[in-house]
């Protein structure tokens, strides 16, 4: 059973990704897997799977959980402590529970104190606090820090207690996994730190390698009215690469696209020509363009994992992201992809151009880099492994 405390929406994305996305694939094995969220849209199943709703309440009480009968229930709820009576109820109702975090590990400024400054900057910068005091996120990001770093009991032993009610913690990459780690040591919880995990988030089966001869195409996609994603650095960037190599073009995908095609619309015609601007489109279309394209560039200040890039390497394209991210770290691992060092426009491009030497020199081999990720993040590959942990943690228990 996988679990989101998040109000369902038809058209929200639920089934594309995440906890959706593995019960739809556990239901197409005939496993008796079901998504729950809270109350929302009016109820429907998707491809045959089972959702089912409640109220926090509900999911605060240990019987609602055992009338449910689960024998492992995995929690998208970031560790938050707001849901630890709904992994306490679990617990409590003698299920498995696996609880996922959706982080780059840096969860407190003890892990990593200017990472989780610049995060949660930025996160002000763009939203405020509840979209009020908006125009002072250095203030608001740096009473966040001090508070946080002074009084471990504002937000880190809350979500200790929540990791308590945890069998397995799952983080989405190595790195994240040992910042977490360490973050419980320090926090003189070795026993937690041990029930760590790596447990990626899952990319649909259609996002393959189709076999065909790919492009001379960098390929992004985000959300770019958000400063998360940084699209000003994504078109400096570009700019720059499309210039040193003429046979190269780009195609950006996503919301919030206006900026993008305003601030192109002053390039040279022969360098706009090359750029495709698609906006956001349904998210089974994105798999031709993922499949033609040889890299994904990715310039977010922060990520807790970029599913694009995923599906990207499950495409047999590979990615160019910056060295913080700790997803892209893992990412470029195997003849995958390259880092920038810093966030300057000129490390981005010797990156990207690194990665188009690569490819020129037959360094790359799409059909490899789709096979290993594929198995390593594709929906089948997490679902095996899920399966697995619950089917030994129950034969353990006889």
């Amino acid at each position: 059973m996988f679990v989101t405390p998040r109000h369902y929406r038809r058209e929200g994305g639920f089934w594309e990704r995440d906890g959706g996305l593995l019960t739809v694939e556990g239901w197409r094995r005939g496993m008796n897997t079901a998504l729950v969220t809270c109350l929302g849209d009016p109820v429907t199943p998707h491809k045959g799977a089972p959702l089912i709703v409640g109220t926090l309440s509900d999911m605060s009480c240990p019987q609602w959980w055992r009338d449910h009968g689960p024998a492992l229930v995995v929690l998208y709820a970031w560790g938050m402590p707001r849901y630890t009576s709904i992994a306490k109820a679990i617990r409590d109702a003698g299920i498995r529970l696996q609880v996922q975090f959706d982080s780059d590990g840096v969860v407190s400024p003890r892990v990593d104190p200017w990472l989780y400054f610049y995060s949660i900057y930025w996160t002000y910068r763009e939203h405020g606090y509840r979209n009020r005091l908006r125009a002072f996120p250095g203030i608001l990001a740096g009473l966040n820090w001090a508070w946080h770093w002074i009084n471990p009991f504002a937000y880190d032993r809350p979500m200790v207690r929540h990791l308590e009610q945890a069998d397995w913690i799952a983080l989405e990459s190595p790195l994240a996994a040992i910042r977490v780690r360490q973050f419980l040591c320090d926090m003189a919880r070795p026993s937690l730190a041990d029930r760590v995990i790596v447990n990626p988030h899952p990319v649909a089966d259609d996002f393959r390698y189709h076999g065909k001869a790919k492009g001379d195409e960098i390929i992004a996609v985000g959300r770019w009215q958000s400063a998360q994603k940084d699209p000003a650095l994504l078109l400096r960037v570009l700019q720059e690469v499309l210039h040193r190599h003429p046979g190269w073009s780009a195609t950006l995908i996503g919301s919030g696209d206006e900026f993008l095609k305003r601030t192109i619309s002053v390039w040279p015609e022969p360098l706009r020509r090359r750029v495709r601007i698609l906006g956001k489109i349904p998210h089974e279309l994105l798999i031709p363009e993922l499949q033609h394209a040889r890299i994904l560039l990715a310039t977010s200040r922060y990520e807790s994992f970029h599913i694009a890039a995923a599906e990207a390497l499950c495409c047999g394209a590979s990615v160019v992201g910056l060295a913080h991210l700790a997803s892209f770290c893992h990412f470029v691992s195997v003849q995958s992809g390259s880092l920038a060092v810093t966030r300057r426009c000129a490390d981005l491009v010797s990156a990207v151009s690194a990665e188009i030497h690569a490819w020129q020199t037959g360094m790359r081999d799409p059909e490899a880099i789709s096979a290993y990720w594929r198995a390593s993040v594709g929906v089948g590959a997490c679902m095996n492994t899920i399966a697995t942990r619950a089917v030994e943690d129950h034969a353990r228990s006889l």
